[in-house]
């Protein structure tokens, strides 16, 4: 089974984040979105989704779906989307894991926001 390896780092903007992974040879490939940890919206979505888990039934008007589109798109953009999508191609009867990792500033000190990207249901 082959691995796509994505880790999502901080940035200095609270509300920016790094994806990135390595192409084929081995250079790496990276893609900056934008994310509102803070957000009303965002927190007012986090607790129907939990309620919903909680109750055992599916969240009102498919409001996971709309998230985890939400969070794909935003993740999945640019170059790091293309090699998604060209690796889930090459597979396409294979199955492709898909390996993420949610850090801090590479070789800096944790920053809050990480916190808010590994609370998110993946």
């Amino acid at each position: 089974m082959t691995t796509f390896e994505l880790t999502l780092t901080t940035t200095t903007d609270p509300h920016q984040f790094l994806a990135h992974t390595l192409d084929g040879s081995g250079e790496p490939i990276e893609h900056t979105f934008a994310w509102r940890t803070d957000s009303t919206a965002l927190h007012l979505t986090l607790g129907e989704l939990a309620r919903a888990a909680i109750r055992g039934e599916p969240p009102a008007e498919e409001q996971h779906v709309k998230f985890g589109r939400q969070l794909y798109d935003s993740v999945f953009a640019g170059a790091v989307g293309e090699r998604w999508n060209e690796q889930r191609k090459k597979r396409r009867r294979q199955p492709l894991r898909l390996v993420l990792r949610i850090a801090a500033i590479p070789g800096g000190q944790p920053v809050p926001a990480a916190r808010h990207l590994l609370a998110l249901p993946w």
